[in-house]
């Protein structure tokens, strides 16, 4: 690689932004080599950044075995393992060797080198590989070097270090409102399980920062998050399918979709009216609540959700992590649509009896090829 070549890798890998805890901040390039990386950190180069990073700086007979063994990697380390699969990869990682060869040394071929033959085999002999790789106990390890204070003996300082971590744990187990491991709460805390029947009030979502300056709501953008909200929610399927038919009765074919979105939220509300008359079993007051609609909206520049940290693009371009990328899979009519987009805003719905949730505002890219487009702001 030139030395040009060279800086134009350094200076796209020192630009890379990973989602919160995916992975170590890979941007530490001192003086033209990376330091302060983890094993984890170097499986991540090598499938994610590497591929993408050499494809217009080295020739192509040397970019496509890379190209084949980051692939080669991230396919043994998958979440799921197909046996089809494995045989594959046992038959390509040698195709692959064999193109190494070609263009790299004899010195380059060590032992390390050809016991890639073998991990296929022995994903179908052990299986998942998450579940025996050495991440953790590396992690442990780490954590053991730390606690030495005598270098003379280290295995004393690891077992007195050890001893002292067992006892606070056997205490913490009993200790009642002190902040121990049983009861801190997690680093991205979304307030755990709510009560809610409706799916769409029952997320496990918690806001957070004060919303992006210029950032508005209007009486528009109610009416679309209260469509959108009542079209993804499974209780009121049933509901929609029945308005949906009197449309098509009433309708053309080119209006009944306009008209069913137009109309529905009102004669869902009537009908919810006519439930509680009723008496019916089916009525329940989170669903009168969702038929009124939001009564206000309240923005947000973060949220957590299930765990995970999502930050608007304006703050998130701030930070060395990113956090704001959206990806929907199978949101149009063809099931091969997926849809990738940037968070802008964190829209908080307030109903009535103190019912909420949480909707992302964001802004959607075309993923056509021939054009590079960003399309309108929709919801998520």
């Amino acid at each position: 690689m030139k030395p040009n070549d060279k800086k134009d890798f350094l200076k796209f890998v020192s630009s890379i932004k990973f989602p919160d805890g995916y992975a170590s901040n890979i941007v530490n390039v001192d003086g033209g080599k990376f330091t302060g990386l983890k094993s984890h950190d170097c499986h991540v180069f090598m499938q994610r950044l590497l591929p993408v990073g050499i494809r217009h700086l080295l020739p192509e007979d040397v970019v496509k075995p890379i190209m084949s063994l980051s692939r080669f990697f991230s396919q043994l380390t998958a979440k799921t393992l197909r046996k089809t699969d494995m045989h594959q990869l046992r038959h390509d990682i040698v195709q692959v060797l064999c193109k190494f060869e070609m263009i790299l040394p004899p010195a380059f071929f060590t032992s390390m080198i050809h016991v890639m033959v073998h991990l296929p085999e022995e994903a179908l002999l052990a299986g998942l590989v998450n579940y025996r790789w050495m991440y953790p106990i590396e992690r442990l390890l780490g954590e053991l070097k730390k606690t030495v204070r005598n270098r003379v003996k280290p295995e004393g300082s690891i077992i007195e270090a050890w001893v002292q971590y067992e006892s606070l744990t056997f205490c913490g187990m009993y200790l009642q409102d002190v902040d121990t491991a049983f009861n801190r709460p997690q680093r991205n805390n979304d307030e755990g399980v709510r009560n809610e029947k409706l799916s769409v009030f029952a997320q496990r979502t918690r806001p957070f920062g004060d919303p992006v300056r210029g950032e508005s709501f209007f009486i528009n953008d109610m009416e679309v998050a209260h469509w959108f909200v009542l079209n993804n929610c499974d209780k009121i399927m049933p509901y929609l399918d029945e308005h949906e038919e009197m449309m098509k009765r009433e309708y053309p074919s080119h209006l009944y979709a306009t008209k069913h979105r137009e109309l529905f939220p009102q004669w869902f509300l009537e009908t919810v009216n006519k439930l509680k008359s009723s008496n019916s079993p089916t009525y329940s007051e989170e669903l009168y609540n969702l038929a009124l609609g939001p009564i206000r909206a309240e923005l947000f520049s973060g949220c957590h959700v299930n765990g995970i940290k999502f930050l608007g693009a304006t703050r998130d371009d701030k930070l060395c992590r990113q956090n704001s990328s959206v990806h929907v899979p199978s949101g149009g009519e063809s099931t091969d649509i997926d849809f990738y987009g940037k968070l802008t805003t964190v829209v908080q719905l307030l109903y009535k009896d103190r019912f909420q949730l949480i909707i992302f505002k964001c802004q959607w890219f075309d993923t056509n090829p021939n054009t590079h487009e960003v399309l309108k702001s929709t919801m998520a």
